[in-house]
């Protein structure tokens, strides 16, 4: 999977993908994985530099096979391991993409 950006980079595994329902938070069904130690600092460094963009060049694009699975708007760093790749989906478009990021 490639985060892509100015300065993107590529994950070659996330340690664990989720499906969450947060549709009581205003946020639908997300999706989230969660980093290995070496791409937190990477990962937290990119969101940093596109939270402070205008949209849309706010968008981080996750790609995976030359295919845009998500393009997110990045709105402030985000620091943890488990990062949100995925927003206001329906409950199928949650666990079709999460399958395809390796859920098991």
């Amino acid at each position: 999977m490639s985060l892509s950006a100015d300065g993107g980079f590529t994950v070659r595994r996330l340690e664990q993908v989720q499906v969450r329902n947060e549709t009581g938070q205003g946020n639908g069904w997300t999706v989230v994985g969660t980093l290995d130690s070496q791409d937190v600092t990477r990962f937290a460094d990119l969101t940093g530099s596109l939270a402070a963009q205008p949209q849309p060049r706010n968008q981080l694009a996750i790609v995976m096979g030359g295919r845009l699975l998500s393009n997110p708007t990045v709105m402030e760093r985000l620091t943890g391991a488990t990062v949100p790749l995925a927003t206001q989906l329906t409950q199928a478009q949650a666990k079709a993409l999460a399958t395809e990021l390796g859920a098991r």
